[in-house]
Order: structure tokens, then sequence, then C-alpha cells
């Protein structure tokens, strides 16, 4: 009788810190959900939806300017026109060859600032608190730099032009043969405040790492021990 008594008041007892801690998730999870809504809300109403109603709008004969001629759905039409449209594909290269050019040519200045910063160099606290600069420098005053470097027709770049020219200007991003290259090595410069906060993330990673696994020329083996068996 005593130990069914006990048996009993054990179970109710677990049956109670059960529901005790089913609650206190309910309510955590409660908490998870109020914090996560402002923002959820906002990325649907500033992202999703606006994408969503982009897909629909590309069915019909919507126009930007409001008209009092009703929108009409014409399937595929859209797309029809964009495929055959010669500047469609002019635009997609120039993407292409963009990120092709500009993407893995920061992610190699980042490591190799990263590593730079990371080894035993004179002043090195010095050339960090450089690298971290271009972060605290507004992107509006950096595209007003590039602005300027590139005014036609007596912008610095022009005057170097007419220094080696004798004379005349050159429109950097107006002419075709020189755009995409002016375009190019602005993006690349401009990005110095993403590169600076990407060099950061790698130089953190790096110095997470053991000194063992980083580049060496240590034999594979004795990474994984087999040159000890």
């Amino acid at each position: 009788m005593v130990m069914a008594d006990v048996a009993t008041s054990a179970s109710a007892n677990s049956t109670q810190a059960s529901g005790l801690t089913m609650r206190r998730a309910n309510k955590e999870i409660g908490q998870q959900i109020a914090m996560l809504a402002p923002a959820v809300l906002l990325l649907f109403a500033m992202v999703i939806l606006p994408f969503l109603l982009s897909v629909w709008f590309s069915f019909t004969d919507q126009r930007l300017a409001p008209r009092p001629i009703p929108t009409k759905f014409v399937g595929l039409t859209n797309y029809g026109r964009m495929f055959a449209d010669p500047l469609f594909w002019q635009a997609v290269w120039n993407t292409a060859l963009f990120a092709v050019l500009v993407v893995p040519f920061q992610l190699a200045i980042s490591l190799g600032v990263a590593l730079i910063l990371n080894s035993a160099i004179p002043f090195r606290a010095f050339f960090r608190a450089v690298a971290f600069l271009p972060l605290l420098l507004p992107m509006t005053v950096v595209v007003a730099i590039w602005a300027v470097l590139y005014r036609v027709p007596n912008g610095p770049f022009n005057a170097v032009y007419q220094l080696f020219a004798g004379g005349g200007y050159f429109d950097f991003i107006g002419t075709s043969s020189t755009a995409m290259l002016g375009i190019v090595s602005r993006a690349v410069v401009v990005a110095s405040r993403s590169r600076s906060s990407s060099s950061s993330r790698f130089r953190r990673s790096v110095m997470s790492r053991p000194p063992e696994t980083m580049l060496t020329t240590r034999p594979a083996a004795s990474f994984t021990g087999a040159a000890r068996q």
C-alpha cells in the first residue's frame, strides 16, 4: 500500500513537472514569435508582397503610371517580347560578366587582407584600424567621390587622360568600350565598405582556427594521425 502511494505521488509529481515544462516551453515559443513577428511582417510587406505582385503584373498589361483603361491579362506576351529583345540578352550578358569580374576579385581581396592582418607584421593594430575605416564612410560620400573622379571633362581621370593624350576628354562611363571596365573598377573600390566587413569575418575565422590547420607544408597524414600509427 505504501509503495502504491509512493508510485502514485511520483507519477503525479512527474505529470506536474511535465506540465510545467510544457507551459514554460509554450511561453518561450510565444515570446519568440512575438519578437519575430515585426521583422517577418516588414519582410513580407517590403519584399515578399512586392515580388508576388510583380510576378502577377508580368502577366498583365499593367503600367507603372495609373491610367483609366482597365488592366488586362495578357499571358506570356510580355515574356515573349522580353526574350525577343536583343537588349535583354545584352543586359543578361553584362550582369553575368559583372558578377564574374567583381565577386571573385572582392572575395580574393577580402581573404588576402584578412590573412595579412592576421600575420605578424609591424604596426598590425594600425593597419587593422585602417582596414576598418571604410565601414565608417557613408556610401553617399563614396559615390560622390567616384562621381567627381569620372567627371567629364575636368575630372581627375580626364586630367590624366589629357596629360597623355595632349588635350580633349574621354567619357569612361559613357563609352561602350570602357564602360564595363569603369563600372567594375568603381564597384570593386566602392565595395570596400562591405569588403572591410568581409575581411573582418575572414580574420575572425582565421583567428579561431588552430595554427596546425592553416596552410602549411606538413603532410596531410600528420593532421589525421595516420603518421603516428
